[in-house]
């Protein structure tokens, strides 16, 4: 770690090295191994889930409270084409586990594919809430601007923008920024447009959506008292 003080960007280099198991390397790749952070206390909370991640793997499953990641699945990040859709229906089917599959993979038949690069970014905080998105591979950093704290780590299976889409239709702003914090990401996108024509056209499968909403309210509401404790604001 490099740095001038508090305040002051910070570069996190981790060096190469062989995880102890399989799964750890396969989790690893999802991290660069070098970034510039926007302080110190960034770049040590960086480099904090890549060396857990490559210690233990397990542990760092299980520090998803929330997460759709079966510890069975592949976790390659070479799937393309019918594999890598089979891999987000699943990631679906696992955020709605009392759902049929076949109800779940109509409601991904409105998702199209996004990739990121490094530092891309997803969206600006201020802007409009008019997509959901499924991460499959890759990793993204959901940040609040103008703060010193509120970072949150997203990783692949999960959902982001499901509430300001579900619930706002295009009229409530994004909270916070998300950026591409691997060297390459593969998002799927539910755009504001696709979510109308799924209401009006499939609402017991739009309803789907609205389950996931709630699972990750759940979550956030559940953590609320820890998050306020130590950054002074609400979880992302």
């Amino acid at each position: 770690l490099y740095g001038d003080g508090p305040g002051s960007p910070a570069l996190v280099s981790i060096a190469s090295g062989s995880p102890s198991l399989e799964a750890g390397r396969k989790i690893a790749k999802d991290y660069p191994t070098r970034k510039v952070c926007i302080d110190l206390d960034m770049a040590l909370l960086f480099a904090e889930d890549i060396l857990v991640a490559r210690a233990d793997p397990l542990l760092y499953r299980r520090d998803q409270v929330i997460t759709a990641v079966d510890p069975s699945l592949d976790y390659s990040d070479n799937l393309s084409g019918s594999g890598e859709q089979e891999l987000a229906v699943t990631y679906l089917k696992n955020l709605c586990p009392d759902s049929d599959r076949r109800d779940v993979e109509i409601l991904f038949s409105y998702f199209t594919p996004e990739e990121y690069k490094l530092d891309d970014v997803v969206w600006e905080q201020g802007s409009k809430g008019d997509c959901a998105k499924l991460l499959v591979n890759g990793m993204l950093i959901s940040h609040l601007e103008y703060t010193d704290g509120g970072i949150e780590m997203i990783r692949k299976g999960n959902v982001l923008g499901e509430l300001a889409l579900t619930k706002g239709g295009g009229i409530v702003n994004r909270l916070t920024t998300v950026q591409c914090a691997s060297e390459t990401a593969v998002a799927y996108n539910l755009s504001l447009a696709d979510w109308m024509t799924l209401v009006e056209n499939q609402p017991r499968v739009a309803r789907l959506m609205d389950g996931i909403t709630i699972r990750y309210l759940s979550h956030r509401v559940q953590h609320v008292s820890n998050r306020i404790f130590e950054t002074r604001c609400l979880p992302i």
